[in-house]
């Protein structure tokens, strides 16, 4: 289980009823969050602080939905993202999945689903970090390699 208090989420939504309703789930759950009602909100708020998970409205005005998702995937800090959508809109959301998307959420979903979506969510993205890690980690291993096979020779050399 990823650790709730250090999670930190921004609900991206048009409807500031539902930006409201949805922050207020979430912090039953246990996370922090922040509302952003516009695009622009939300670059101020992702430049200054560090998101975990970013769900974000579909229909958002000015995002672009899955050319927005486009962007965010190659964001330095890489927040998992979640799409909100209505039934009618479920194609927008099925491209913001193809365009790196973690998954998506109806506009009115209980609590459980919510729940679990963004713990999901919130694990694959912790994965994904340890992975990146693990691999900066074998490449500096690959990379040092040649030098303590030199050093080894150069003191085998001068044992013998």
């Amino acid at each position: 289980m990823v650790n709730q208090d250090a999670a930190k989420i921004l609900v991206m939504e048009k409807d500031g009823e539902c930006s409201h309703l949805l922050a207020g789930r979430l912090g039953q759950l246990g996370y922090r969050t922040d509302i952003a009602g516009s695009c622009d909100e939300a670059r101020a708020a992702l430049e200054r602080s560090e998101y975990a998970v970013v769900i974000a409205c579909s229909e958002m005005p000015d995002w672009g939905g899955p050319k927005g998702m486009a962007g965010l995937r190659f964001s330095r800090r890489k927040p998992a993202m979640l799409v909100t959508c209505d039934q009618e809109c479920r194609d927008e959301a099925l491209k913001c999945l193809s365009k790196g998307a973690y998954d998506y959420l109806p506009r009115q979903c209980e609590k459980s689903r919510l729940e679990v979506t963004v713990e999901r969510a919130l694990t694959e993205r912790a994965l994904a970090q340890k992975t990146r890690r693990c691999k900066k980690a074998a490449l500096g291993l690959v990379l040092s390699t040649p030098a303590w096979i030199g050093i080894g020779m150069v003191l085998a050399y001068l044992t013998v």
